[in-house]
């Protein structure tokens, strides 16, 4: 029995130990790059209020290697055939609380023969409270042909977005999460 309680606590002990965030990621990818048949050359269009923000260029150098890798080469607006999109945005988070039983002694069984001593007896002896809070990130990358585009039509010849969760509620800490998933 003492062995038992020694491993549940131990079991429990370790588990709360965890210090890395977990991200849970669901990843959609819809393109028409196949039948794109002109030279990668890319720029990114950031909306009025993106690019102010140093976030958004920060997430922007963590994508430029993966075009790389793939063959796009960055260029002046006035030179790019593909026009970029990066959108990014997290919730506020949900919190649940549950509670976790604390495992101890409970009492003492009584020997046989009134023998000062006895057996002790273990058990859940109280409770502790624990809350999480899970917050749901989302990153996209969207890719336009520049001539579509400038005449006003939206079709995107590629679209990927991942959707995280997890328990770390600044978007920047987890940087790319699932960067290298969509392109």
């Amino acid at each position: 029995m003492k062995k038992l309680v020694l491993i549940i606590f131990l079991i429990s002990l370790l588990s709360s130990c965890n210090t890395f965030p977990r991200i849970e990621s669901d990843v959609t990818i819809f393109h028409s790059l196949d039948s794109f048949n002109r030279e990668l050359t890319y720029f990114f269009l950031p909306a009025d209020e993106q690019e102010r923000f140093a976030d958004y260029m920060y997430l922007c150098n963590i994508v430029r290697p993966y075009l790389t890798a793939n063959g796009y080469k960055e260029v002046p607006l006035e030179k790019a055939n593909i026009l970029i999109d990066i959108s990014y945005s997290m919730d506020e988070g949900t919190t649940n609380t549950s509670s976790i039983p604390t495992f101890g002694q409970t009492g003492v069984t009584p020997s046989a023969g009134n023998v000062i001593g006895g057996q002790p007896t273990y058990g859940i002896t109280g409770s502790t409270q624990h809350s999480r809070t899970v917050y749901t990130r989302s990153f996209t990358l969207s890719m336009h042909n520049v001539d579509d585009y400038k005449n006003g039509l939206y079709n995107g010849i590629y679209f990927g977005m991942v959707i995280s969760q997890g328990s770390t509620g600044q978007f920047l800490k987890i940087g790319g999460f699932g960067t290298g998933s969509i392109l």
